[in-house]
């Protein structure tokens, strides 16, 4: 096994590096792809499929260096739940394929040759071989579609300056975020919904909350989710940092009240929330939602009034009614399923 330092030669790495003789060889077949929306996989054999989108940053790079990019993030997915085995992966840029077998080293750039040595490195410390090879994208509609398809239009977030703001008025240092993406989280270690190349696991409410000390939760904003997340508080020792919409006459408010320590921290009405695909894009309800930070510590045993299902009925004023229906129509996630476990 060479030395995976990151200083490490890119030629100790090209002389490591193995692969299958042929593609009858492999054990796992992916097909990868790039479009200006996102990158998408999948696992021709599983059917399992992968996807995310680009930020900002990420949209403006060249072609080949997205499919390279969309070649590392699904593997580091595909890699969690499948070690030791050879890999046929399969591409519609012959420009990618040629940098990944290390075929192109007359003209590859910098940043070409640094995503080849991440999935090499990738590879050989999961004991993976491979071999790269150009496939039509017609052939691979899937792979195609999950690239394509619309990026998460719940992942806002604001700046990290009133994330610090939070913390210190709370005096708390949150060890994971619950609700985020490798693009929008505020902490080294975080949950997503769904399948997320740096994420440590899938759906926040399938995890243990007490294995930490302090959360932070900025869910999607809609009652339903926020019911759940108050439940899962109640039932939890530690601390968390939940951030909701301050809608006092819902009745999960009501329950959170229980849960709170202190005094809220309000974020203002107007607070700028932004997507990390395009900062041009805002909040559509920016304008009108107030939100508020708000400590909370979890109750090991649930009190006898509360054991029952909390209602998920609303009870909200005018201005807030209508500032919830639309929150709920635009991101849609009482209507999105449950994202799978691994």
């Amino acid at each position: 096994m060479p030395n995976l330092d990151p200083t490490n030669s890119i030629f100790e790495l090209e002389r490591s590096a193995t692969y299958p003789a042929s593609e009858n060889q492999a054990h796992v077949a992916i097909m990868t792809d790039a479009s200006a929306i996102g990158w998408g996989g999948t696992n021709l054999y599983t059917k399992r499929n992968v996807r995310g989108y680009w930020n900002e940053a990420e949209r403006k790079l060249p072609e080949h260096i997205l499919e390279l990019k969309a070649v590392y993030w699904a593997l580091k997915i595909y890699i969690k739940y499948q070690s030791n085995v050879h890999m046929q992966l399969n591409l519609d840029n012959t420009k990618a394929v040629n940098i990944i077998n290390g075929q192109a080293k007359a003209w590859e750039s910098e940043a070409a040759k640094f995503i080849k040595c991440k999935i090499w490195e990738l590879t050989l410390q999961n004991n993976v071989t491979f071999v790269a090879q150009y496939m039509e994208g017609s052939k691979s509609i899937t792979a195609n579609l999950q690239s394509r398809l619309p990026f998460d239009n719940t992942d806002w977030s604001f700046s990290q300056g009133m994330y610090d703001k939070i913390c210190r008025h709370f005096n708390v240092k949150p060890e994971v975020d619950m609700f985020a993406s490798m693009h929008t989280t505020r902490c080294p270690v975080f949950i997503s919904r769904g399948d997320d190349p740096k994420s440590y696991a899938v759906n926040a409410f399938k995890q243990r909350w007490d294995t930490w000390d302090c959360l932070y939760c900025f869910p999607p904003l809609t009652d339903r989710v926020i019911t759940r997340v108050i439940r899962k508080i109640m039932s939890s020792r530690c601390q968390v940092v939940l951030i909701v919409p301050w809608w006092t006459k819902t009745s999960w408010f009501k329950q959170l009240k229980l849960v709170m320590v202190g005094e809220a921290f309000s974020l203002g009405r107007g607070l700028i929330l932004k997507h990390p695909h395009d900062h041009r894009l805002t909040h559509p309800l920016q304008a009108k939602l107030k939100l508020g930070a708000v400590l909370c510590r979890g109750k090991a045993n649930l009190p006898p009034h509360i054991t029952e299902p909390l209602t998920e009925t609303l009870t909200e004023s005018k201005e807030e009614e209508n500032v919830g229906e639309a929150m709920r129509n635009i991101s849609g996630a009482d209507r999105i399923a449950k994202p799978p476990l691994p």
